[in-house]
């Protein structure tokens, strides 16, 4: 991760949701990364072998592999890769086996402005930059995103 730049930088996203998958592809572009994207947790698993990803980008409620299973079989391979859960579902957060496998990074609420996406991928891949690792470490846990915000103004 050392010394690359955003053309150098690839980010895998995966979404199931074909319009959200463009608009992902189009924003992140724009921003010089190049994205590769999958539209179910098989596919995801085969494109990082394939391309291995400096930063993931998923959605949990998918068809088939959901996307918590992605990430755990994405990070056997690739263990320092940071993943960033970006999903329409606020309470999904407390999944209990999201909290025991540390499977993500960051975890975001998908809305159509993209701006905090790009935030947090900027950060994540800024540390990583910093320390010269892939980015990933658990022991201090994920970012605080909106949805912890949100959560607390809904209980």
């Amino acid at each position: 991760m050392a010394g690359k730049d955003r053309a150098t930088t690839n980010i895998l996203v995966l979404e199931d949701d074909r319009e959200q998958m463009r608009v992902y592809q189009r924003e992140l572009s724009a921003e010089g990364y190049t994205v590769f994207t999958a539209r179910n947790g098989k596919s995801a698993v085969n494109t990082a072998k394939q391309n291995p990803p400096d930063i993931v980008v998923l959605d949990i409620n998918m068809h088939g592999m959901e996307g918590v299973r992605a990430a755990i079989r994405i990070l056997e391979e690739h263990k320092r890769i940071p993943i960033i859960i970006n999903t329409a579902y606020p309470r999904a957060k407390d999944n209990f086996m999201m909290w025991v496998t540390k499977a993500y990074d960051a975890y975001i609420i998908e809305s159509a402005d993209l701006s905090e996406l790009k935030k947090i991928i900027k950060e994540i891949l800024e540390k990583a930059r910093s320390t010269g690792e892939g980015g990933r470490n658990s022991s201090e846990g994920p970012l605080r995103t909106s949805a912890d915000e949100k959560g607390a103004t809904e209980s």
